[in-house]
């Protein structure tokens, strides 16, 4: 390994243990121009995923908030999507690193999880509630953009 290299995986290291704990590889991060216009404006990004039946999509809108987008599984990101939340809320699930995103709407609760300690059946899954009856469990089946 040469120096440059080095030297640029150390920064990327420090980038991503100072950040909020979320690394992405370079290209990992999908281009803007893709989006569809409703989702343009956003702090960062935080994950797209594919599920069996959906697109998802969550970015930081400002600290502590963030917005929900899905689309049906065999859209993408640039069509206008079937569901947009804003004020969702990042929610720790204990100290080992899983965490879910909130969002309500209407009566119903979409949680997505992101699984960092647990069974490996899958890095993430979308839960959808209605009031506490849970309506759908999917695992993630392609990570787009990763928050690991």
């Amino acid at each position: 390994m040469t120096k440059r290299t080095l030297a640029v995986i150390t920064v990327c290291l420090l980038v991503c243990l100072t950040s909020t704990g979320y690394c992405t590889e370079p290209g990992n991060v999908s281009d803007t121009a893709e989006l569809h216009e409703q989702l343009s404006e956003y702090s960062r990004p935080i994950l797209q995923w594919r599920t069996e039946n959906f697109l998802v999509r969550v970015d930081e809108m400002s600290e502590y908030s963030y917005r929900y987008a899905s689309w049906s599984a065999d859209a993408t990101q640039s069509d206008e999507p079937d569901l947009i939340l804003y004020g969702g809320e990042l929610i720790m699930d204990g100290s080992g690193g899983n965490r879910h995103y909130e969002f309500t709407n209407s009566g119903y609760r979409y949680e997505v999880h992101l699984v960092y300690i647990g069974t490996g059946e899958a890095p993430g899954f979308l839960f959808v509630y209605q009031g506490d009856e849970l309506l759908l469990r999917e695992p993630v089946v392609e990570q787009i953009l990763s928050p690991y």
